[in-house]
């Protein structure tokens, strides 16, 4: 009879984030009425998913000592970067998707960390016909499902280079392609013969 000698779970948070982004995109495209909450869902959750992603490779492929000192000190941007000293891969920031970085958080921070912005209109566009209201760049960043698209795929393609290159994968499908949701929460068992 086997015996159950050992168990684990492990826990997918990226994945949960990449579906809920992927899952606001299409309702994005189909509910013009509350498009900008969809698409604002999208860029959000894209950046949490590829930040959580990113956490998890560093976590398995950066020795402890090191990843304790720098975990909470380097965004994700220069989490990729260190990476490339650990696992075999490189990154050009001039292209895609690497170069999604800087807009994807950017928009991200704007989310997160959201100032007042007053757009005025010059007096001279006030007797225009029709008048154009002036928008913050936030807003018209929530109308843009085309850029929201964009960056969802750039992170389903730095997650794919990244898994690509990973020396100790802990599962063969990639991390945003599984069929079962149940893969949030990864369990495994050791089985010894007796």
């Amino acid at each position: 009879m086997s015996q159950i000698t050992s168990a684990y779970s492990i826990a997918h948070p990226h994945y949960l984030m990449y579906k809920a982004a992927e899952f606001a995109l299409a309702r994005a495209d189909a509910d013009e009425k509350l498009r900008s909450l969809h698409v604002a869902t999208v860029y959000a959750m894209s950046a949490f998913a590829l930040e959580a992603y990113v956490n998890d490779v560093c976590a398995v492929s950066i020795p402890e000592a090191v990843w304790g000192l720098v975990e909470r000190r380097l965004n994700t941007s220069e989490k990729i970067k260190l990476l490339e000293a650990y696992i075999p891969f490189s990154t050009d920031p001039s292209r895609e998707p690497f170069q999604l970085l800087k807009p994807l958080f950017r928009i991200r921070d704007e989310l997160a960390h959201c100032k007042r912005q007053v757009v005025e209109v010059e007096s001279q566009a006030l007797s225009a016909q029709p008048l154009v209201i002036p928008r913050a760049e936030l807003e018209r960043h929530l109308d843009d499902v085309s850029l929201a698209k964009k960056l969802h795929k750039g992170v389903f393609d730095m997650v794919t280079i990244l898994h690509s290159a990973r020396i100790e994968k802990d599962r063969e499908t990639h991390p945003f392609e599984s069929v079962a949701a149940s893969l949030f929460i990864e369990v495994k068992l050791t089985k010894v013969k007796g």
